[in-house]
Parts: structure tokens; C-alpha cells; sequence
């Protein structure tokens, strides 16, 4: 049996405060009116060198624009910090990670 050396996507800062980040910098007035406390999954490709790229939203409740909320989270990951990327083998490669929107 061979071990893999592989390791997942994580924020450069540490989840706490990349988190912390994203909720700071997230627009909420955009949403008014919105139930975002519900299970809204941003799903996100991570690149080879640590971007982050939203590529889609799970769970919305009805009512919630699902362009809207991409467009705002696409504009708070440009500010935020970059990810350490994954690795297959000791190489950078390409992730796909579903992440919560905890507001």
C-alpha cells in the first residue's frame, strides 16, 4: 500500500479568519428581505495557484436572487486573502470545495 501525498484547499489565514473575512466584507442590504440564515452552499474552484472562483450556489430560499448572490460573492473573494491550493503528489492541482454561507 502507497501513500498518497494530497492535502485539500485551505485559506492562506486559517478558515477562522478567512471566514470572518467573507462576513465582513459580504453586503448584506443587498439581500433585504432575504432569509440567508438558511443552508446556502457556495460552491467554489480553488486553482493551481490559490484562486478562488465561485461556480455556484446550493440551498437558496426562494425569493433570493441566485445572480445577485453570486456577483456579491464573487466581488468579496477578490478582496479576500488567496487559498493554499491542493495537492496531489506533492503538486499544486486544481479543487472544487462547497463551502457554507453562514450569515
Amino acid at each position: 500500500v502507497y501513500a498518497q501525498d494530497s492535502a485539500v484547499a485551505t485559506p492562506v489565514e486559517g478558515n477562522e479568519i478567512y471566514f470572518q473575512k467573507f462576513s465582513q466584507q459580504f453586503n448584506e442590504s443587498l439581500f433585504s428581505g432575504a432569509n440567508l440564515t438558511t443552508d446556502i452552499t457556495l460552491v467554489i474552484k480553488i486553482t493551481k495557484n490559490g484562486d478562488a472562483r465561485i461556480i455556484d450556489a446550493k440551498n437558496l430560499p426562494s425569493g433570493l436572487d441566485k445572480t445577485t448572490l453570486i456577483t456579491e460573492c464573487k466581488r468579496v473573494l477578490a478582496v479576500i486573502s488567496k487559498w493554499k491550493p491542493a495537492k496531489e503528489n506533492g503538486q499544486n492541482v486544481q479543487s472544487m470545495i462547497e463551502i457554507p454561507l453562514h450569515k
